[in-house]
């Protein structure tokens, strides 16, 4: 089962990486999000550990970041900073 999966039957043990919770890892508001399988497994350790620093469920602490990171970076600041790279 998907680590979506599973958050939305409850389990809040796994975290659930998605473009933001890799954007926000990698301090990358544009980062595209096309992980490894390794590097999805690295960027899910890295919250499990953060979670396990700060006292929450793993998929809290994404849900957190995610919330947070899609109010720093809209989609028009993304294509704005895309636009300024690309």
């Amino acid at each position: 089962m998907s680590a979506f999966a599973a958050n939305l039957k409850g389990d809040l043990g796994k975290v659930t990486i998605d473009t933001h919770a890799g954007q926000a890892a990698w301090l990358s508001p544009i980062l595209e999000g096309k992980w490894s399988p390794r590097q999805y497994e690295c960027l899910a350790e890295v919250y499990v550990e953060l979670a396990r620093e700060v006292g929450y469920k793993p998929a809290e602490v994404q849900a957190v970041v995610w919330v947070v990171w899609k109010r720093l970076y809209s989609p028009s600041e993304k294509r704005r900073l895309g636009a300024e790279v690309g």
